[in-house]
Protein backbone atom coordinates (compact mmCIF):
# COMPACT_ATOMS: atom_id res chain seq x y z
CA UNK A 1 0.00 0.00 0.00
CA UNK A 2 1.15 3.30 -1.06
CA UNK A 3 2.15 5.85 1.86
CA UNK A 4 -0.21 9.42 2.18
CA UNK A 5 1.77 12.36 1.66
CA UNK A 6 1.01 15.33 3.69
CA UNK A 7 1.74 17.29 0.72
CA UNK A 8 -1.94 17.81 -1.09
CA UNK A 9 -1.34 17.17 -4.77
CA UNK A 10 -3.68 18.99 -7.79
CA UNK A 11 -2.64 16.23 -10.04
CA UNK A 12 -1.32 13.00 -9.39
CA UNK A 13 2.19 12.68 -8.86
CA UNK A 14 4.42 11.65 -12.26
CA UNK A 15 5.55 9.03 -10.22
CA UNK A 16 4.25 6.96 -7.08
CA UNK A 17 5.69 8.45 -3.93
CA UNK A 18 7.82 5.34 -2.80
CA UNK A 19 9.70 5.03 -5.99
CA UNK A 20 12.89 4.96 -6.22
CA UNK A 21 15.02 7.70 -7.31
CA UNK A 22 18.56 8.08 -8.67
CA UNK A 23 20.41 11.01 -7.13
CA UNK A 24 23.40 11.94 -8.64
CA UNK A 25 26.33 13.86 -6.36
CA UNK A 26 24.25 12.37 -3.19
CA UNK A 27 28.22 12.86 -1.43
CA UNK A 28 27.45 16.69 -2.03
CA UNK A 29 25.85 19.49 0.11
CA UNK A 30 22.67 19.92 -2.01
CA UNK A 31 22.32 16.54 -2.85
CA UNK A 32 22.51 15.06 0.25
CA UNK A 33 19.34 16.28 1.25
CA UNK A 34 16.74 13.83 -1.40
CA UNK A 35 18.24 10.93 -0.17
CA UNK A 36 17.64 11.32 3.70
CA UNK A 37 13.93 11.20 2.93
CA UNK A 38 14.32 7.40 1.59
CA UNK A 39 15.58 4.76 0.46
CA UNK A 40 19.27 4.90 -0.40
CA UNK A 41 21.83 2.68 -1.76
CA UNK A 42 25.42 4.44 -2.32
CA UNK A 43 26.61 3.53 -5.94
CA UNK A 44 30.73 5.00 -6.79
CA UNK A 45 30.61 5.64 -10.40
CA UNK A 46 34.58 7.43 -10.62
CA UNK A 47 34.20 8.85 -14.19
CA UNK A 48 30.74 9.76 -14.54
CA UNK A 49 31.54 10.88 -18.62
CA UNK A 50 32.82 7.07 -19.20
CA UNK A 51 29.77 5.52 -21.66
CA UNK A 52 28.12 2.98 -19.12
CA UNK A 53 28.95 4.84 -15.83
CA UNK A 54 25.13 4.85 -14.92
CA UNK A 55 24.55 1.48 -15.55
CA UNK A 56 25.26 -0.10 -11.87
CA UNK A 57 23.04 2.47 -10.24
CA UNK A 58 20.21 2.92 -13.16
CA UNK A 59 18.71 -0.01 -11.80
CA UNK A 60 15.30 -1.63 -12.79
CA UNK A 61 13.03 -0.26 -10.60
CA UNK A 62 14.60 2.99 -10.59
CA UNK A 63 11.13 5.39 -11.68
CA UNK A 64 12.79 8.98 -11.30
CA UNK A 65 16.65 10.73 -11.72
CA UNK A 66 17.38 13.54 -10.00
CA UNK A 67 21.07 15.34 -11.54
CA UNK A 68 22.62 17.26 -8.85
CA UNK A 69 25.87 15.89 -10.24
CA UNK A 70 28.49 18.46 -11.00
CA UNK A 71 32.14 19.53 -11.23
CA UNK A 72 33.90 20.70 -8.58
CA UNK A 73 37.30 21.04 -9.89
CA UNK A 74 37.93 24.29 -8.15
CA UNK A 75 41.61 24.63 -9.66
CA UNK A 76 41.23 24.92 -13.41
CA UNK A 77 43.65 27.35 -15.09
CA UNK A 78 41.42 29.49 -17.78
CA UNK A 79 43.14 27.17 -20.62
CA UNK A 80 41.16 23.66 -19.00
CA UNK A 81 37.76 25.59 -18.67
CA UNK A 82 36.79 24.14 -21.57
CA UNK A 83 37.73 20.77 -21.29
CA UNK A 84 36.08 20.75 -18.12
CA UNK A 85 32.65 22.28 -19.40
CA UNK A 86 33.15 19.17 -22.37
CA UNK A 87 33.68 16.76 -19.70
CA UNK A 88 30.61 17.61 -17.69
CA UNK A 89 28.67 17.41 -20.97
CA UNK A 90 29.32 14.33 -21.68
CA UNK A 91 28.58 12.83 -17.98
CA UNK A 92 25.20 14.40 -18.64
CA UNK A 93 23.96 13.28 -22.06
CA UNK A 94 25.82 9.92 -20.95
CA UNK A 95 23.10 10.04 -17.85
CA UNK A 96 20.32 11.22 -20.08
CA UNK A 97 20.78 8.82 -22.66
CA UNK A 98 20.79 5.93 -20.17
CA UNK A 99 18.19 7.05 -18.43
CA UNK A 100 16.50 6.83 -21.74
CA UNK A 101 17.21 3.22 -22.28
CA UNK A 102 15.27 2.27 -18.82
CA UNK A 103 11.86 2.08 -19.35
CA UNK A 104 11.02 2.12 -15.74
CA UNK A 105 12.56 6.06 -15.58
CA UNK A 106 9.50 8.42 -15.65
CA UNK A 107 11.03 11.52 -14.44
CA UNK A 108 14.05 13.16 -15.03
CA UNK A 109 15.33 16.73 -13.24
CA UNK A 110 18.27 18.83 -14.09
CA UNK A 111 18.81 20.49 -10.65
CA UNK A 112 21.32 23.04 -9.85
CA UNK A 113 24.18 22.02 -7.76
CA UNK A 114 27.33 24.14 -5.72
CA UNK A 115 27.83 26.82 -8.22
CA UNK A 116 24.46 28.61 -7.52
CA UNK A 117 25.65 28.60 -3.58
CA UNK A 118 28.88 30.11 -4.07
CA UNK A 119 31.76 30.84 -6.96
CA UNK A 120 35.08 30.21 -5.03
CA UNK A 121 37.82 32.84 -4.80
CA UNK A 122 41.25 32.19 -4.51
CA UNK A 123 42.90 32.53 -1.11
CA UNK A 124 39.04 33.83 0.46
CA UNK A 125 38.51 30.77 2.64
CA UNK A 126 34.41 30.72 3.47
CA UNK A 127 32.17 28.15 4.73
CA UNK A 128 29.36 26.80 2.71
CA UNK A 129 25.92 25.66 4.54
CA UNK A 130 22.32 24.95 3.57
CA UNK A 131 22.23 28.62 4.24
CA UNK A 132 24.89 29.81 1.98
CA UNK A 133 23.55 31.57 -1.67
CA UNK A 134 25.39 33.30 -4.51
CA UNK A 135 24.92 36.73 -3.79
CA UNK A 136 27.79 38.00 -6.18
CA UNK A 137 25.95 37.37 -9.43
Amino acid sequence: MARQSPIKFSSPPAIPLDSLILVTGANGLIASHPPRRGRFLLVKAPDLATPGAWTEALQDDVAGVACIAGSVNLHLADHEVDAEVQQVLRAFFNLLEAAKAHPSVRSFAFNSFIWAAVTPEAGVHETVTEDTWNERY
